[in-house]
């Protein structure tokens, strides 16, 4: 099964994708902001990150940096 890290910051949009992609076969693991991600990724390694761009704490570009860098780790 295929695993998709979805973040975003609104709860309501959240849910609706997260049972979506429930129903399309994959697990979702959720995070609300770049920071949680993060941590997430420390436990996870999804196939996919779906991510907002516009977040509270860390946005989605800042995200996308700090994976960037630890991927070259």
């Amino acid at each position: 099964m295929k695993t998709i890290l979805l973040v975003e910051d609104e709860i309501d949009i959240l849910e609706i994708l997260q049972q979506v992609l429930e129903m399309d076969g994959f697990k979702v693991s959720c995070a609300t902001n770049g920071k949680e991600a993060l941590l997430k990724l420390d436990k996870i390694k999804p196939d996919l990150i779906i991510t907002d761009v516009m977040m509270p704490i860390m946005d989605g570009c800042e995200l996308i940096k700090n994976i960037r860098l630890k991927s070259t780790e």
